[in-house]
């Protein structure tokens, strides 16, 4: 498992938006959410990101998962792609991603002994 969602459900102004919704994600597997305008998708995507809170309801990850959550209206003022929009969020990897490559590269044409002091 790698997401549960129990139960939850979320008002607004008293006016239901989800009501016990609940479902169960597996590692590999792939799901869609579909529903007409207003039907709560995006409000369920925020409870599971964290950026709303449910009114009631419990949401558990499998240990150690990163999450993520693009929004469906997004100001993007760049001139990037939607998909370099999105790696731009996790640069700082990318960075140390590529660091790691050239030291790797660097260590593969070194000569001699290095002592360490």
């Amino acid at each position: 498992m790698i997401l549960q969602v129990s139960h939850v459900k979320k008002s607004f102004l008293e006016e239901p938006v989800i009501r016990d919704a609940t479902f169960r994600l597996e590692e590999r597997e792939k799901a869609g959410l579909v529903g007409n305008n207003g039907a709560g998708k995006s409000t369920l995507f925020k409870i599971i990101s964290g950026e709303l809170s449910a009114d009631g309801g419990d949401i558990a990850f499998k240990k150690d998962i990163t999450t993520g959550y693009l929004a469906q209206h997004g100001d993007l003022i760049s001139r990037r792609t939607l998909f370099h929009e999105v790696l731009s969020v996790r640069q700082d990897i990318w960075d140390l991603e590529a660091r790691m490559e050239a030291l790797e590269q660097d260590m593969k044409t070194a000569e001699g002994t290095r002592r360490s002091s």
